[in-house]
């Protein structure tokens, strides 16, 4: 996964327009862990990224903003979270879910 200075959580909506791999690759691994439902919200940064059109740049960028905004500690605690620790990850998945309820 990412990490040091290019973290996917830090990164603005146009740098994310070449990393769909990456976010990818953290998505799965929410799924691994029981986050179905933070793995929807990358789902949708996935589909901006493929509907990307230049000419429609401000909603997309307002849909990925949006979207990075709210799961950003979570795919922050899954790019430093070793393959074997998910605890971090359960930590901001909590906080993620106590904030969408």
């Amino acid at each position: 996964m990412s990490g040091g200075d290019n973290y996917l959580s830090e990164l603005g909506p146009e740098e994310l327009l070449g990393r769909s791999g990456d976010l990818t690759a953290v998505r799965d691994r929410l799924v691994e862990l029981g986050a179905a439902d933070v793995a929807t919200e990358l789902d949708e940064v996935l589909s901006a990224i493929a509907g990307y059109h230049e000419p429609d740049i401000e909603n997309y960028r307002e849909q990925v903003e949006r979207r990075m905004a709210k799961i950003a500690d979570v795919v922050r605690a899954v790019e430093r979270a070793g393959s074997e620790d998910g605890r971090q990850v359960e930590e901001a998945v909590t906080r993620y879910r106590a904030g969408i309820d």
